[in-house]
């Protein structure tokens, strides 16, 4: 049988652990709610599919899908002075070619934790990253990679991007500005971590691009339409508005509605420009019938997406948490027109000695200059010779990020952002915005996928309740004739994990329908895949792991596609997924053993012996530290 516990790119991430006795398997048992549909012997009459929720009303024009975009290059043909000064931000360098001449310098350091040795060099005009691990005086070369692009602004870190055969990858080893040295990425600091082979999707990359779409299917495979965040990133796309001043249009006295203008917004309207990429709870969900890539500015952010988080006392800062953090201020709760854009201007930054009184201006432009300081004259230039506000109020702290410190948003008194003791055992979601246009059939699937993907981030008690809530929210809906594909996915995954009949039948019923998200089709091709291995019907789990290798570039995929090979007497077919899945991740001692299996069986013992020789070497430097 496939090890599915393995699957570190299953979106959801596929963890099928034995639950205790008050986890979904009580509930599955116990739970008065009806189980879904696909999982009884009988039904008479399914219950007709309520609409998706609609769209917001908005005067501006180009929040329709009439709307096209023309990328910067036109917009600055009229607002170069505007580009100018964007070219200063962060967000322009969002995502970015490698310039091996400003690249930081060569490197090469061991990682203790995992025992791998990492080096950054420069070869034939190009920047590349190496792995890999000594054994007495050899070196056990486990990947080496041109890099495609940067990934970071470079204030903080610069992170890297690797591309293979049209797939992108995140390069473990990052530069890190405070320390100005290098070291492990975000979440590779352990023994065993994802090397070269944790991928960068539609979803990761959105927030670092200006416009970038799928190649095909496979959210992996990307277009990039404009590679730098841009005008019409915040601005929404820009076709109307260049036929309107074509028209010669430039001096009507009538607000211009063909583009949206941030700044006329109402504070929500103009937040969820800006929380589409810088707000990331416990978990995002997308309502019904809406895609990645539809939100346009000038619409409410919840037409699109739902973002939740967890209703407890925790204050601890986090990389994607200024929004949580600044909707808990005073100065916040108390005003009307506090936003992102009071103090932060889009379209520049100030300079270093510009820095401390611009933010400054901000502060007292409500606090009535240094009489709103509660600390004596004295007292304050004696903590801040310079008079700076932020360094009090908003101090630099650590976030769940190690080497990260960001500005908290919790404006306010220093005692007040003091982290909390300790995190609830079990604790609820709540929706970060107004979901109150929604049926409540809609926000009990939001709700449901909510609570799902949180609980695959979780453990013990948490992760045991929320896929409770998260199940008997889903079939609710399911019940009440909500049926698209994540939801029919997601109840297909718990009853599969459980291996409680039903789940084959909602796996097929998703495959049935019209529109997949590429997330919920990864995820029933797994449940599909195993299903019919542990039937025995390998040839038929053969196709769905096919198909899966089609959708990503994944090594226990590959692998896995090779043992149906095996079973099904295609012994090559069998080798080449094997060598593929080794060439995504060389430092598998399973694959190799597999691999040596299969040369042993086809009369090629020397080949056979080689990969035995190279499985029993990585299994002994693999161990653990």
């Amino acid at each position: 049988m496939p090890d599915f516990r393995k699957r570190r790119q299953f979106v959801l991430v596929f963890l099928v652990v034995a639950l205790a006795s008050g986890g979904v398997w009580t509930a599955l048992r116990n739970s008065h709610e009806p189980l879904p549909p696909s999982s009884r012997e009988t039904r008479q009459h399914s219950p007709q599919t309520p609409p998706p929720p609609i769209l917001s009303n908005s005067p501006y024009l180009n929040t329709s899908s009439k709307a096209g975009y023309v990328g910067s290059q036109t917009c600055v043909e009229c607002h170069d002075d505007e580009n100018q000064s964007f070219l200063r931000t962060a967000h322009s360098r969002a995502l970015g070619d490698v310039n091996v001449a400003e690249e930081p310098p060569d490197v090469t350091f061991l990682h203790e934790k995992s025992g791998r040795t990492y080096q950054v060099y420069r070869k034939d005009g190009k920047l590349r990253h190496r792995e890999f691990i000594l054994d007495g005086p050899d070196e056990v070369v486990l990947a080496d990679h041109p890099i495609a692009y940067t990934i970071g602004s470079g204030h903080h870190s610069r992170s890297y991007l690797i591309k293979t055969e049209g797939y992108l990858f995140e390069s473990p080893i990052t530069w890190y500005a405070a320390k100005k040295s290098w070291g492990l990425s975000p979440g590779y600091d352990r023994p065993t971590h994802s090397s070269f082979s944790r991928p960068i999707d539609q979803g990761c990359i959105n927030c670092h691009a200006g416009r970038v779409e799928p190649k095909g299917e496979s959210p992996y495979r990307l277009k990039f339409h404009e590679q730098k965040i841009g005008c019409e990133s915040c601005h929404g796309p820009g076709s109307l508005h260049v036929a309107h001043r074509n028209q010669n249009n430039a001096d009507e006295k009538e607000p211009d509605l063909t583009i949206v203008h941030p700044g006329t917004l109402s504070r929500t309207l103009n937040e969820a420009i800006c929380a589409r990429c810088h707000l990331r709870g416990a978990a995002t969900v997308y309502v019904r019938g809406r895609q990645l890539n539809e939100f346009r500015p000038g619409l409410p952010l919840t037409d699109f997406r739902i973002d939740y988080r967890l209703d407890d006392p925790d204050s601890r800062m986090k990389v994607t948490g200024h929004f949580e953090q600044m909707r808990r201020s005073r100065c916040y709760t108390q005003s009307t027109d506090l936003t992102c854009t009071t103090c932060h201007n889009p379209h520049d930054k100030p300079t270093n000695p510009e820095r401390i009184g611009y933010y400054r201006s901000k502060c007292v432009s409500c606090h009535d200059g240094d009489e709103g300081c509660q600390l004596p004259d004295s007292q304050r230039l004696a903590r801040s010779p310079q008079n700076d506000c932020v360094s009090c109020h908003m101090p630099r702290v650590d976030t769940e990020i190690p080497h990260f410190a960001f500005t908290h948003h919790r404006i306010g008194l220093e005692h007040a952002m003091e982290y909390s003791p300790k995190r609830l055992a079990d604790v609820n979601l709540k929706p970060v915005g107004d979901v109150s246009r929604m049926s409540q059939l809609d926000r009990d699937r939001c709700l449901g996928l909510a609570y799902l993907e949180s609980s695959d981030l979780s453990r013990g008690r948490k992760r045991d309740s929320h896929r409770d809530k998260a199940f008997r929210l889903l079939a609710r809906a399911y019940d009440a004739g909500i049926r698209d594909a994540d939801v029919t996915s997601s109840l297909a995954r718990l009853l599969w994990e459980q291996r409680m009949d039903g789940s084959f039948n909602l796996a097929r019923e998703t495959l049935s329908k019209k529109e997949i998200p590429t997330v919920a089709r990864v995820n029933i091709l797994i449940v599909l895949g195993d299903t019919l291995l542990q039937a025995h019907n390998s040839r038929d789990a053969e196709s769905m792991f096919q198909q899966l290798t089609e959708l990503r570039m994944d090594d226990v995929d590959w692998r896995t596609l090779g043992e149906c090979r095996a079973l099904n007497n295609n012994p090559e077919g069998a080798i080449l997924a094997f060598k593929k899945a080794l060439a995504i991740r060389s430092d598998r001692p399973k694959i190799h053993a597999m691999l040596a299996e299969t040369y042993a069986r086809t009369g090629r013992p020397d080949l056979a012996m080689k990969h035995r020789q190279q499985a029993e070497r990585l299994a002994r430097l693999n161990s653990p530290r």
